[in-house]
């Protein structure tokens, strides 16, 4: 709710954005899941190997040289597909009179040590390597699905970014007006066991002319609780516009026509919607700094 008691008119442009603000309407509700998902997906990408699988897929893709290798070592990994272990072979070969090992994979077998056996390789780096008809990595390419969980979250998360950086550049240059409600429909969508709706304002920018914005939202009250709706807009493309009490982070205007940081209350909000992306951020970026460097 936006008390229009206070909240008359807006201080000129460039305005002030709190930070406590900026970070509540940039990392909102869509960018959260975003993140979620993507650091929750990742861990079933490294968890499974499907990095590995799909680098091999693009090293292996190219011309290959075949060579006569020798096996040196097998052993069972703690990992099965379909109940079946998967096993590594290990093996050396020589290209140009210099000795390369590597490791190759299958499942349901291994090749005992001191079997001849061919070695494909790339002619330009003869470190990649495999035995013929194996596997370069644990799991085969097919495991690449698990990177439907992050790519997901990292589109949802760019989505929600782009629309909060929309939304703080409004906050610091726009101007303020007043929208009617012109449409209020329901979507299929539900969040929290509450109904989705699709509510269109229409407002008059300063020029005069009409223009509308749309809000989608489950906390329909809050956008309909006044006779008329809080919107910023940019004066220079009035149709960019967004409603106030649609933004994540709950702007409040003060009398002085500046927008509020929300206290204390609005610094824990903001410093709660820090944590899952930067869990994301940290922990991956350790896990992969140890996993390439170990």
């Amino acid at each position: 709710m936006v008390d229009f008691a206070k909240e008359r008119r807006l201080s000129p442009p460039p305005r002030r954005v709190p930070l406590t603000l900026s970070i509540r309407v940039v990392l909102g509700p869509l960018s959260q899941v975003g993140w979620f998902l993507v650091g929750f997906g990742l861990i079933f990408v490294w968890a499974f190997g499907a990095d590995r699988a799909v680098v091999s897929a693009i090293q292996f893709a190219g011309d290959l040289e075949v060579v006569e290798g020798t096996t040196t070592a097998w052993r069972e990994l703690s990992l099965s597909i379909n109940d079946v272990s998967v096993y590594e072979t290990s093996y050396a070969f020589e290209v140009g009179g210099q000795t390369y090992t590597g490791a190759s994979y299958e499942t349901g077998y291994y090749v005992p040590e001191g079997t001849r056996l061919p070695v494909e390789y790339r002619p330009s780096n003869p470190t990649v390597s495999r035995l013929k008809d194996m596997r370069a990595s644990p799991v085969g390419l097919v495991i690449a699905f698990v990177f439907i969980i992050p790519l997901i979250g990292l589109a949802l998360a760019r989505g929600g970014l782009r629309g909060g950086f929309r939304a703080r550049r409004l906050l610091s240059e726009g101007q303020l007006a007043l929208g009617t409600l012109k449409t209020d429909e329901s979507t299929s969508m539900q969040v929290n066991n509450k109904q989705v709706h699709r509510l269109t304002f229409q407002f008059v920018a300063e020029g005069g002319g009409t223009y509308q914005v749309v809000a989608t939202t489950h906390e329909v009250d809050r956008l309909l609780d006044d006779a008329q709706e809080a919107i910023v807009y940019d004066p220079r493309h009035p149709a960019d516009a967004v409603t106030l009490d649609d933004l994540p982070g709950h702007s409040v205007i003060d009398v002085r026509g500046n927008f509020e940081g929300g206290g204390l209350r609005g610094a824990l909000v903001a410093s709660l919607s820090l944590v899952i992306p930067t869990l994301t951020v940290v922990g991956h970026g350790v896990f992969l700094h140890l996993y390439l460097y170990r």
